[in-house]
């Protein structure tokens, strides 16, 4: 991450727990995952190609220069403009939530918390669109657990970078995540059946 200058200290010190925190999540995965081949990740160039992005905003030049930003790279995206439109369905077929900030007195914040917040969704990415010198707002989004952000008026280089960044750490956390399902199964399903094995049993029979 980076920090511009003159900086507003509140916003440097939430920014900061915040990167400590992600640090803190991956390293937990890395830690049951010593096995892990890593150069899967440094491999991965299929970052763009598979994602389906939802863009909740109603700024219509902005949502325009979105799609011909992501014209051709990602899988789909759908543009939001009314909250109406925000579906349990439309959520769950996106992988990444990208939300401007200024939706109804702020509101984009609100819509990816409760979104971040339900359990259905956990897997999800966020980016919040937000202007540059607003840092009450980045603050506000940062508490809030939203993953990235990029500052507007975009520019389309950067935010590339921020939204390929975004994609790696998810990425990062899914193959982790499946890798710890796998060895899970692997310790309590019998291989020739398919069924729970005792180790199973045992540990349902104790909780």
């Amino acid at each position: 991450d980076y920090i511009t200058k003159p900086f507003n200290l509140d916003l440097f010190i939430t920014r900061l727990r915040y990167a400590i925190k992600t640090k803190d999540d991956l390293d937990q995965l890395i830690s049951r995952n010593k096995n892990f081949d890593f150069t899967v990740l440094a491999n991965n160039k299929m970052v763009f190609a598979d994602t389906n992005i939802i863009l909740i905003d109603d700024d219509i030049a902005e949502s325009n220069y979105i799609k011909e930003i992501l014209e051709d790279k990602v899988s789909s995206l759908c543009i939001i403009e009314n909250l109406d439109e925000i579906t349990e369905e439309v959520i769950k077929q996106s992988e990444v939530v990208i939300a401007s900030g200024y939706l109804i007195s702020n509101f984009g914040v609100e819509i990816c918390s409760k979104i971040k917040n339900d359990t259905r969704f956990n897997e999800k990415s966020f980016m919040l669109l937000v202007a540059q010198d607003d840092d009450d707002l980045l603050n506000e989004a940062y508490k809030a657990g939203i993953n990235e952000f990029a500052t507007t008026p975009l520019n389309g280089e950067t935010f590339l970078i921020k939204l390929r960044r975004l994609l790696n750490i998810a990425y990062f956390k899914k193959q982790l995540l499946g890798k710890l399902m796998t060895e899970l199964n692997l310790a309590i399903v019998d291989p020739l059946t398919g069924l729970f094995n005792r180790r199973h049993f045992d540990n349902k029979a104790t909780n």
